[in-house]
């Protein structure tokens, strides 16, 4: 039972370093915090902290909101 606690542990890590690296590589140069796009291919640095702090939030495509009537006067 301990045997399989471990690989579901190692499995779920392997997991979430795959889903990093194709993440990282994915994302545009624009949207990349901190350290070069190459920085956060290190494995020291971790997937938990690309996905904290490695990227911006996608923009927002919401419009403008239109003045109000008071705000033109």
């Amino acid at each position: 039972m301990a045997d399989m606690l471990g690989y579901a542990i190692y499995l779920l890590v392997a997991t979430l370093y795959v889903y990093a690296l194709y993440d990282c590589v994915c994302t545009p140069d624009t949207r990349i915090r901190v350290l070069p796009k190459a920085g956060w291919l290190l494995p020291l640095v971790g997937a938990i902290a690309w996905q904290n702090l490695g990227k911006r939030p996608a923009p927002t495509a919401s419009p403008q909101p239109e003045p109000t009537a008071s705000a033109t006067r």
